[in-house]
């Protein structure tokens, strides 16, 4: 008992101090400089795989954008679609819109194709079932500091009343403050390909996929890394309303944790020791509730049982709240506490899943 005591206090103290980290760090993302008078040429670029019955909405979108027309250029790459998307692409090409067939398989060969016709300076990616607002663009090059070789975008769960979607809806309110946060202290560690942007000559120099086309996803995290690597703190968060990305939450919990063992199996090829670290202490807090939950339920120590997930529930807080604020998604406060115990258990049995899946 004494040893889960001292355990649940050292991983209590370490979570502390991740959070305070973080919630500093988006208090600062608040305060960088917008430089809104430059317009660089962007090439907005989309993957689709299976995807034709979003075409519609998202050409919608895309052609709604505000940005001036000479200066921006829409690329759509096929990857191997089955149920007609290369068609329904077609019948929107025009001198605006490039339609493209992936020259490999996966979503990180399409990206590679299409940046390889790029003509941006930035190329800005997002993915096929995402509600793209007008204000993106301009939004997201507002961002754009001297040194900036990257710019994360916010991403947040379009709201339903269920609660897998509610559940996703706190988890994506987590995982936007963690990547303000840790971005705003200039160590990003995280980043979503539905919303994130890139210099095109840095993204040809470190080829960022090369070592890691067994991975289907990680196109996001794996680029991140190689610019950090190279380029120390020359990535912004834009934390600005009309950057604001909704995606589709997945409906089955069976997508759900399929999606979730996805991107577990990824962290095994992680080279930085930030996000090691920060995945070890999130593991190692499921680990302590789970542990503390049933050890406290068998002698009869409720203190035991309940603490952890009192406290986690309120670190939380620091970077959910910002979150939520800013985004304005609408979270049902009943949910909170079961997310946190069903979030432990996701983690576990994802993270165990997902390092001996390929």
């Amino acid at each position: 008992m004494l040893v889960v005591i001292i355990f649940t206090f050292m991983v209590i103290a370490s979570y502390l101090g991740l959070m305070v980290w973080l919630y500093i760090g988006i208090q600062e993302t608040k305060s960088f400089p917008k430089t809104s008078n430059e317009r660089p040429v962007i090439s907005v670029v989309v993957s689709l795989k299976n995807e034709a019955g979003n075409v519609s909405s998202l050409l919608k979108g895309l052609l709604g954008l505000d940005y001036p027309k000479e200066k921006l250029e829409i690329i759509l790459v096929n990857d191997n679609s089955t149920d007609g998307t290369f068609q329904s692409l077609r019948a929107f090409e025009s001198v605006s819109v490039i339609v493209l067939d992936s020259s490999g398989a996966g979503k990180k060969q399409a990206i590679e194709t299409a940046v390889n016709m790029a003509v941006g300076e930035w190329v800005l990616v997002t993915d096929a079932d995402c509600e793209v607002p007008s204000s993106w663009v301009n939004s997201m090059v507002q961002s754009i500091e001297v040194e900036s070789k990257m710019i994360l975008g916010p991403v947040f769960i379009k709201p339903t009343i269920s609660f897998l979607t509610q559940l996703q809806s706190i988890e994506f309110l987590g995982l936007q403050g963690t990547t303000c946060g840790s971005a705003g202290m200039g160590y990003p560690i995280s980043a979503n390909a539905a919303n994130m942007m890139f210099k095109k000559d840095v993204f040809e120099d470190l080829k960022p996929y090369q070592d890691n086309y067994e991975f289907k996803t990680g196109d996001d995290q794996f680029l991140l890394m190689a610019i950090t690597n190279r380029y120390p703190h020359s990535v912004n968060y834009s934390l600005n309303k009309e950057s604001i990305i909704y995606t589709n939450p997945v409906k089955t919990w069976r997508k759900y944790f399929s999606q979730r063992i996805r991107w577990a199996s990824k962290g095994r090829a992680y080279s930085q020791l930030t996000p090691k670290l920060t995945g070890l202490l999130v593991v190692a807090f499921s680990l302590v509730i789970l542990i503390d939950w049933n050890l406290g339920f068998q002698t009869d120590d409720l203190r035991l049982a309940f603490l952890p997930v009192l406290v986690k529930m309120t670190l939380d807080l620091l970077v959910i709240l910002p979150m939520k604020k800013f985004s304005g998604v609408k979270v049902n406060p009943i949910f909170y506490p079961i997310s946190v115990l069903v979030y432990a258990w996701t983690v576990v049995i994802t993270v165990v899943i997902g390092l001996f899946r390929k």
